[in-house]
């Protein structure tokens, strides 16, 4: 959660251009199939997934395009995805397995 928090306190510090819209991310392009395996391996659990075989449309992948982020805040990623994602799930307890 450090990176989530290092985007927004660098764009609260800015002075010009304090309506831009910037994509905080590693950039690293990842496809949804795997992004469901990290958060199944985050929480130890399986999800349940829907397909739908006569309407296959929808996101295939996805990166966030940071230059602008990275030129107004300097900003750059430290913290890969499986981690942080360990990391949210350990420190927030809206994300307690044991709530669902």
């Amino acid at each position: 959660m450090d990176d989530v928090l290092d985007g927004p306190v660098g764009a609260a510090a800015v002075e010009q251009d304090n309506r831009k819209i910037l994509n905080i991310g590693s950039g690293v392009e990842i496809y949804m199939n795997e992004l469901i395996v990290e958060i199944e391996q985050a929480l130890n659990r399986k999800a349940h997934r829907v397909r739908n075989a006569e309407n296959p449309g929808g996101v295939g992948r996805l990166a966030a395009e940071r230059s602008q982020a990275a030129a107004l805040l300097d900003f750059q990623a430290k913290i890969n995805l499986g981690y942080g994602l360990g990391r949210m799930i350990l420190q927030d307890n809206r994300f307690n397995i044991n709530n669902f």
